[in-house]
Parts: C-alpha cells; sequence; structure tokens
C-alpha cells in the first residue's frame, strides 16, 4: 500500500496516517427551509424522499422541477432514501456508546477496495445544495428553486474518520448499537459487497474532536466555484483551484482536471473540473490538503 494521507506527518509525536476520501452524497438540501425541531420524528418515520419533503412541508404542496417525465414526487413511486452517513447523534435515540456509521455497497465499496481504505482513513461527504424559497399563490404555497442558483453547488457537510469496518462475514461483532442502521436491515445486507464504516470515538489528530459529524456551513466548505469571472454558467462541478492543489492523486480524475485557460475577457483563470459522476474520489499524497483539514475548526467538539 502506497504512502497515504498523515504517513509523513507527525503531530504530537504521534504518527498519523491514511486516506481522505470525497464522498458523493446522493441527495439535495434545501436552504430555504428552516428545520425545527421534529427532527427525531421525521427519521423515524422516513421511508422515502416524499415522506422527508411532507414532514418538512406539512401544509406546502410541492412543485415538480425536474421535468415532465420524472414524477419524484408522485405518492406511486418509492423515492427510496435512508439514514446515511449516520452522523448526526440527535435524528435518533441513541445507546450510550453510540458512534457514526457509513455504509456502502456494489461498484462503489469495490472502489473503496481496490484503493484499501482502511482504519483511520478520513471520509468527507459532499452533496449537490440547491436554495429554494417558498412561494406564496392564490393556490397555495409551493417550493420551488430559487432562480438565483440554478445550478446549486457541491459543499462539504460531514466528515467521518474510520476505526474499523465490518462485513457481512464479521456478523458476530455487530453491536446492538450499530443495528439501527440501514445497512443492517432487509433492504441491504444482503447487497453486494455491503460495508459499514464505523467511526472513530475522536478524530486521530486531535481528541478535541468527535470521529465524525456534520459541519455548519462555511465557504471553505463549498467546493464549487463561486468567482463568475471564473465560473460565469455557475456549473456546480467547475470546482475551487485552490482545495486540490495541481496534481493531486484522487481517482477517476488525471492531471486535464486542473484548467488554466484564458477567459472571455483575456484573464488568465485557474479551476479544477470535478467529474460529472462518481461517488468515491480517494485523494492520496497531498500533504497541502492534508494540513488544510487538519487546521479546520469546523469538526464537531467531542
Amino acid at each position: 500500500m502506497s504512502k497515504q494521507l498523515f504517513d509523513k506527518c507527525q503531530i504530537k509525536e504521534r504518527k498519523l496516517k491514511h486516506q481522505i476520501n470525497l464522498d458523493w452524497a446522493n441527495f439535495s438540501i434545501f436552504w430555504g427551509i428552516k428545520i425545527v425541531d421534529k427532527i427525531i420524528e421525521w427519521y423515524l418515520n422516513l421511508e422515502n424522499y416524499r415522506d422527508l419533503l411532507l414532514q418538512l412541508l406539512p401544509k406546502a404542496r410541492i412543485k415538480e422541477n425536474i421535468n415532465s417525465k420524472t414524477q419524484w414526487f408522485d405518492h406511486t413511486v418509492p423515492w427510496y432514501c435512508h439514514l446515511d452517513p449516520d452522523i448526526i447523534p440527535e435524528v435518533l435515540p441513541r445507546e450510550q456508546n453510540w458512534r457514526s456509521i457509513f455504509g456502502q455497497i456494489k461498484s462503489a465499496q469495490r472502489h473503496l477496495e481496490k484503493q484499501s481504505v482502511e482504519k483511520n482513513d478520513l471520509f468527507l461527504f459532499f452533496g449537490w445544495f440547491r436554495k429554494t424559497k417558498i412561494v406564496e399563490k392564490s393556490s397555495g404555497a409551493k417550493l420551488t428553486y430559487d432562480p438565483a442558483d440554478p445550478q446549486g453547488r457541491h459543499i462539504i457537510f460531514g466528515y467521518l474518520q474510520i476505526e474499523e469496518t465490518l462485513k457481512k462475514k464479521d456478523y458476530l461483532k455487530i453491536q446492538s448499537w450499530m443495528k439501527p442502521h440501514p445497512h443492517l436491515g432487509k433492504g441491504l445486507w444482503n447487497a453486494p459487497h455491503n460495508t459499514l464504516y464505523i467511526a472513530r470515538t475522536t478524530l486521530s489528530w486531535n481528541r478535541n474532536y468527535a470521529g465524525a459529524g456534520y459541519f455548519k456551513f462555511h465557504k471553505d466548505l463549498v467546493l464549487t466555484e463561486t468567482n463568475t469571472k471564473i465560473n460565469p454558467k455557475k456549473n456546480r462541478s467547475i470546482w475551487k483551484y485552490s482545495f486540490l492543489p495541481f496534481g493531486t492523486e484522487i481517482t477517476y480524475h488525471n492531471n486535464d482536471s486542473w484548467i488554466e485557460k484564458n477567459n472571455e475577457r483575456g484573464e488568465k483563470i485557474h479551476y479544477f473540473k470535478s467529474a460529472d459522476r462518481g461517488q468515491e474520489f480517494i485523494v492520496d499524497n497531498c500533504l497541502e490538503l492534508e494540513n488544510t483539514i487538519k487546521k479546520w475548526d469546523y469538526f464537531n467538539q467531542k
């Protein structure tokens, strides 16, 4: 296995190590919704995204914004979702020794296996966030996308540093506090390559921070380049050049992903073009990124 995240970094005389994995969470969060105090009830009663939206907006009509052929909010379509990564302690009743868990299956998990993702590797979870607003009309309230944010943004919303991994063959290691996780349920337990990643209690390089959690919004966690001189069409897959230094080893990408060119004004611009599709981007051997992440104060306090 090649030298990986933190292999070259000494902190408090303790060698840290391993990879950073940028994990794509396949959902959108609605910025325009103020989430109040029923979050535990919501997750206890969720079976699909429509359930989530109806609980967030019980009196509002949901407007279809994808296209006329895609009935995502039709009650006859399951539009299945589940709570994963499970990184927010407050969303469910927990046993005292509960820790965060992330599950993965099929080809995405095979990719993680091929990259030798293991103990002390770090997941950074990012998703597609698009701003919404509620518009009051004579026919009732409608949830609609904010036209000022046509493409949305890729934003890092959570993290998990691995303590151990569990597979089906490890069923004797399954503990009661883990069982609410959906990858231990009937629907996913027998899925190909089903794997659970159990979080550390604290981060290996700073024991003041929990080993997994969610981030409050901060501009530094926005991956999408928001400078309109560089990204005039607001393409969410055009990322800030500064986040991933040129030449960073990141799966599904190569050196052509770093773009240097002149814009329409003749100004030289730089950006990183992320893959349009891909669920697990593994970053290897990037000391600059490692040092940046270790300085973050956005992690959850232990």
